[in-house]
């Protein structure tokens, strides 16, 4: 056994706070799951996450589908400027094994991970890279919520 520690986990669960908000575990999962019906488990699509307006938005694109939620959360601070992405089958594991009805969620950039606190469990989630999609991602939320206005 190595006495090494292969990444600083303690580090990262002790980062600074930039945002949380507190989402319905059942809803939040039921959502995630759906995306990743979409795609195959070989797949690197993303689903991106944005904040508008105090409500939080997810949107996922594959070569045939399109999927645009808007979920649940109470005390969102999420920065509206803020696009962050996931494997959405990474966050099905994560929302799979927290053990509370309403995980609070805390950020501190598109970059840091995200840290899903439950009741006797955390988990940590890092974030996919959406340097390439960016002006894409902004244009279709901007479209999406013309849409609904």
């Amino acid at each position: 056994k190595s006495k090494h520690e292969y990444f600083p986990i303690d580090q990262m669960l002790d980062m600074e706070r930039g945002f949380l908000f507190d989402v319905n575990r059942k809803d939040f999962l039921d959502v995630m799951k759906y995306n990743t019906s979409l795609i195959n488990s070989r797949d690197k699509k993303p689903v991106i996450l944005h904040s508008f307006n105090g409500e939080l938005y997810s949107y996922i694109c594959t070569g045939k589908y399109k999927s645009f939620d808007e979920l649940e959360t109470k005390n969102n601070s999420m920065p509206e400027n803020m696009y962050i992405g996931f494997n959405p089958h990474y966050l099905v594991d994560a929302f799979s094994v927290i053990d509370s009805d309403e995980p609070h969620i805390v950020g501190l950039s598109n970059k840091a991970p995200f840290i899903i606190e439950g009741n006797e469990y955390t988990v940590l989630t890092l974030p996919v890279s959406l340097c390439n999609t960016m002006s894409e991602c902004e244009r279709i939320f901007d479209e999406y919520m013309k849409k609904v206005a």
